[in-house]
């Protein structure tokens, strides 16, 4: 067994994990993100900007030295925001050397996140900050919407019309419906979230997601609170990172949820970030 550190440079945050890891198991020690919001202003101008840029590079560098600090081997990945950006290699040069970074296609994203949720069974839903993934045992989709692209198109909206504005830009990229197998497995800031508020907590406990079900009913009614909640939203202690993209990222959950006929989703605290610890970082 050994002990390791993972960084995933996402679309919204910078998120760190430190793990034991033999070579069929990860057993997570410590977790911890920065929000960072990288995607930010991306969408219509197809590069990074300069801020969200430096405020990354900044966590990532910051998690680089706590692993140097403890001994421990780093392995980093990035996602929509960097795969996408027509200045990946200039963020990429910004981190100074901090850590080897892995770029992940869309679908290889997906399956990391499947096989560190489901370990290899089901259907898995992934919605970051940049994009959504969609996940079996044999097929892996990325879509490159998710809650922060989301809020630069749409920054304001009921529930209804947020799903208005969603549908026909998600569906050009989802033409195909397919019936989800089950179980269905949900992982990704929103849907942890979303699970965690279901659950009414205050303070984030991963180990209970287990517990709840999200279902199209349940989520509707708790979009439609967390609208009404407006600025309110602020003083959540859940949502303070995540107030003006929560009813963007749920509204995507809420469509994939019927464009896939999905009954019930469990949220899973295990993601990406266990997958690519176990598959993508080599044992040496």
């Amino acid at each position: 067994m050994s002990r390791i550190a993972v960084i995933d440079i996402g679309s919204n945050s910078v998120r760190y994990m430190e793990a034991e890891r033999t070579e069929t198991s990860v057993l997570s020690l410590f977790k911890e993100l920065k929000t960072t919001r990288l995607a930010e202003g991306q969408d219509a101008l197809k590069a990074l900007q300069p801020e969200p840029m430096r405020r990354t590079a900044k966590a990532v560098q910051e998690y680089a030295e706590r692993a140097q600090k403890h001994g421990l081997p780093i392995f980093a990945y990035a996602t929509s925001a960097v795969r996408e950006a027509s200045n990946q290699a200039a963020f990429l040069d910004l981190l100074n050397g901090a850590v080897p970074v892995t770029v992940l296609s869309g679908p290889e994203e997906g399956r990391m996140a499947y096989l560190g949720a489901t370990g290899g069974s089901g259907t898995l839903i992934d919605i970051g900050g940049g994009s959504f993934q969609i996940v079996t045992e044999s097929a892996s989709f990325s879509a490159p919407i998710g809650c922060v692209r989301f809020r630069d198109r749409f920054p304001d909206g009921t529930p209804a019309s947020l799903y208005a504005a969603l549908r026909p830009w998600a569906d050009a990229f989802l033409s195909d419906v397919f019936p989800a197998a089950r179980p269905v497995t949900g992982v990704g800031g929103t849907v942890t979230t979303l699970g965690a508020l279901l659950l009414g907590q205050t303070r984030y406990d991963g180990a209970a997601l287990s517990s709840v079900r999200i279902t199209p009913e349940n989520l509707d009614t708790l979009l439609q609170t967390l609208f009404e909640m407006g600025d309110r939203r602020k003083e959540h202690p859940l949502l303070k990172e995540r107030h003006n993209v929560i009813l963007q990222g749920g509204t995507i959950l809420r469509y994939l949820m019927e464009r896939l006929r999905i009954a019930s989703l469990t949220p899973c605290d295990r993601d990406g970030m266990e997958g690519f610890a176990l598959y993508g970082a080599p044992i040496k």
